[in-house]
């Protein structure tokens, strides 16, 4: 194993050393805010509410994997959770299905 790869070394003893990988990620608003926002209205035809995000990433070893969450107002139907919108006022409230999809800097 290399250094500072995240494998795991075995000696002839029975010591097992793990060593941590070193990972950053960072991922914040294309508009640098904490919370973004869009207005929109529901039907066919009508346009995708699209938030755009930068990831970054630094550190010695490329992830295999990772993980986004997002998390928000929700509701479930059917067993699939669903982005819940809401009026201004709070009197309307919509189920949305939401798509998390990427663009890689080559634009694939």
């Amino acid at each position: 194993t290399s250094p500072e790869s995240g494998w795991y070394e075995f000696s002839t003893s029975n010591t097992l050393i793990i060593k941590p990988r070193d990972f950053s990620i960072s991922i914040i608003s294309d508009e640098y805010t904490s919370a973004p926002s869009r207005e929109g209205y529901v039907g066919s035809g009508e346009p995708a509410l699209d938030f755009g995000y930068i990831v970054t990433t630094s550190g010695k070893t490329a992830a295999d994997e990772v993980l986004i969450k997002v998390t928000g107002p929700a509701q479930v139907i059917g067993g699939r959770s669903y982005c819940l919108f809401s009026s201004d006022d709070g009197t309307a409230k919509v189920p949305f299905p939401a798509t998390l999809s990427f663009i890689t800097r080559s634009g694939t």
